[in-house]
Formats: C-alpha cells, structure tokens, sequence
C-alpha cells in the first residue's frame, strides 16, 4: 500500500511540476496559442497583390512542427520563401519555430487573402 500511495505523490508533484512557476513552460501549449494576420503590402507580382501572414505566439516555448491550412498559396504568382515554408497538399508547414515575441511571416501574392488556420503545433520546452 505504501509503495502505490508513493507512486502516487510522484504522480500528483510531477503533474502539478507542469503548472506552477519554473514549470510554466510546460503548461500544455496548443496551436490554438498560435495567431495570425494577414495584411496587404502594396506591392504586387504577377500583376497580384501581395500579402504577408504573420504568425506570434502565447507559448513560453518555441512552437514547432506547426501546420496551417492555406489552400491555394502554392499557386502564389511570388515564390514562396522555401526557408520558411513547405507546401504540401493545402497545408502550409512552417520550417522554424514560432518564438513568442519574434513574429514569424512570409509573403504571397493572390488575388485575394488566403483563408490561413493553424491546424497543429507543439511546444518545444527547452530548445
């Protein structure tokens, strides 16, 4: 009895380790901490304007591995910023991590603003 109740204050610290100061940047990020925003930049190529996202985060860690679904930016009249993001069947995958207070962007030119939402993503503690 005494080894499974010991067990279990582990459990309880560990998990409470997750939400108290120090451990703050364990608390659970989610790609819903990931925003964005798209603004016209007056510029235009292919005789298409272009536009910029911009991507921030809430997430005291770097959120990596983010999917955004962004139908129709591959036929981008502007090459896309291969460094920044990859393309793959309607779904945008950023290529660095999105860093709290570091806006994370890259232009396109459309005729009209694509429709951007963050799909996945996680946090990246300690890199």
């Amino acid at each position: 009895m005494a080894k499974a109740t010991g067990r279990r204050v582990f459990f309880l610290v560990a998990l409470l380790g997750c939400y108290l100061p120090g451990g703050e940047a364990q608390r659970g990020c989610r790609p819903s901490d990931i925003s964005f925003a798209v603004e016209e930049t007056g510029l235009f190529f292919g005789g298409q304007p272009e536009h910029k996202v911009t991507f921030r985060s809430e997430c005291p860690c770097p959120m990596v591995r983010v999917h955004v679904t962004c139908d129709g930016v591959d036929g981008s009249a502007e090459p896309l910023d291969a460094g920044k993001v990859e393309v793959d069947d309607g779904m945008c995958v950023l290529k660095q991590p999105v860093v709290a207070g570091t806006p994370y962007s890259f232009n396109y030119a459309l005729a009209a603003p694509v429709n951007f939402r963050v799909f996945s993503g996680g946090p990246a503690c300690g890199v």
